[in-house]
């Protein structure tokens, strides 16, 4: 569930379309289900608009993922993504790390013009069933000309019992969508930043 500040929010466009993609896992027999999202809206003026970019695997720097993403079986690897932010200053209000099956751990910051260290998330023992969009509790503003890390280890052995493969083979992914394909993948939901922002609570949503 998402919430935000007072004047902030998603503007549906008129006639827009919303998409919704769905993660089933296999049955052995036949099932029906029902799937639908909650919007909630508000009469007040929406005075800044939220956005939402997507970093790495079907994003921004999927060709810059160092080394670039092949995982060799019956190996433990670790990838990283480094990217500058040369624009204006933002505000983050939630993040979302995503990989699939055989991730490990999950670790992204940014690094400010000052040296700065500004956390965002380490997962250090992913689990593909439990992830989830991670709220901060004020908005975090990333300086213009920081520069974004994002690093993320997976177990690609005979050792990780959700490895879809047995015996482990290797995994070429670049931004697919099956679960025993792979992707490295943070999304950010985040506003041009104002005087102000860190201090600004996200409400938890009811």
């Amino acid at each position: 569930h998402e919430s935000y500040p007072k004047g902030m929010g998603w503007v549906l466009p008129k006639r827009g379309v919303i998409f919704l993609t769905l993660h089933i896992a296999p049955l052995a027999k036949k099932e029906e289900i029902i799937a639908g999202v909650n919007l909630f809206f508000t009469k007040n003026t929406i005075d800044r608009k939220v956005k939402v970019i997507s970093f790495g695997s079907g994003g921004i720097g999927e060709n810059q993922i160092s080394p670039p993403l092949r995982l060799y079986a019956n190996r433990v690897q670790t990838f990283s993504l480094t990217l500058a932010n040369p624009g204006e200053d933002f505000s983050v209000l939630y993040i979302w790390p995503h990989m699939h099956l055989l991730g490990k751990e999950f670790k992204a910051y940014a690094i400010s013009p000052k040296g700065d260290t500004i956390r965002l998330a380490h997962i250090p023992e992913w689990d593909f069933r439990w992830q989830e969009i991670y709220r901060f509790k004020k908005l975090v503003r990333i300086p213009q000309g920081s520069r974004l890390h994002i690093k993320a280890t997976y177990d690609n052995t005979a050792n990780n019992p959700f490895n879809p493969f047995k015996p482990p083979q290797m995994i070429f992914s670049s931004g697919n969508m099956e679960t025993t394909n792979e992707m490295m993948t943070m999304m950010m939901v985040f506003l041009p930043y104002r005087k102000g922002d860190e201090d600004l609570l996200i409400e938890v949503p009811k």
